[in-house]
């Protein structure tokens, strides 16, 4: 009996030591969370987004500068026209990277830097006119072609190439224009179901009997506002029936 109470008593010692170990070291675990410092990698993401658009934007006016010249001739080699629309996807970018408040922002913001990228296939597609028919010179072609904002560039319009060879161009219109639209609903975080919601509850005018009854008609209408041909003489006595 004494030996079977001092193991009783041993064994509730040493739960005692494990349970305080193991509160303790929760304890501590928490105060270094508390004392660690907040990451700010997306922040200054954030900021070389907006510090990227600002360049781009300089180069819509000016092309002097060698960083001026050397990122927007790039953009325009590869998105061709996309190049239009790169000020707008890396703000869109910057805006994500900027107010994440813990959220997750990877997906948002390439879906934000891929829009130029479709913008420029959906334009290739549209508008460019140009014979690339020989596969040796395509991607030279289309590099110098995109930098003259005439095809999609080296990276969209090969792409749009290889699908409208695949698809067809009608096929390949639509899934470039479907995909730029799920892009930008994605780094607006807007969902079909909230479309709906926003259809279901727009605002819809009050229509009242009042709003379409006929004003008094003056003598030659009548009381209606319609004019009775039947009672109409042109000329001579003679009624019109």
């Amino acid at each position: 009996m004494a030996t079977t109470r001092k193991k009783t008593t041993s064994g509730a010692r040493s739960g005692t030591k494990t349970g305080g170990s193991r509160s303790g070291t929760a304890s501590r675990s928490r105060a270094s969370a508390k004392g660690a410092k907040r990451p700010v990698r997306r922040e200054v993401g954030g900021v070389a987004m907006l510090l990227l658009a600002l360049i781009v934007l300089v180069s819509y006016f000016t092309g002097d500068g060698w960083l001026i010249n050397l990122i927007p001739k790039a953009c325009k080699g590869l998105f061709g026209v996309g190049y239009y629309i790169a000020v707008p996807a890396l703000l869109a970018a910057a805006w994500v990277l900027l107010t994440h408040r813990g959220r997750p922002v990877a997906l948002r913001t390439a879906c934000a830097l891929l829009t130029p990228y479709l913008f420029g296939g959906v334009c290739h597609l549209l508008f460019c006119k140009l014979d690339l028919s020989d596969p040796a010179g395509l991607f030279p072609t289309l590099w110098e072609s995109g930098f003259a904002l005439e095809s999609g560039g080296a990276l969209s319009g090969a792409t749009a190439h290889g699908f409208v060879a695949v698809l067809g161009k009608p096929a390949s219109v639509i899934i470039f224009i479907v995909l730029l639209l799920v892009l930008v609903m994605v780094v607006f975080q807007v969902t079909p179901s909230l479309l709906l919601q926003m259809w279901r509850e727009r605002e819809r005018p009050d229509y009242s009997e009042e709003d379409y009854e006929d004003e008094e008609g003056d003598e030659e209408g009548g009381p209606s506002g319609r004019i009775d041909f039947g009672r109409l003489q042109f000329g001579r006595d003679y009624e019109i029936t």
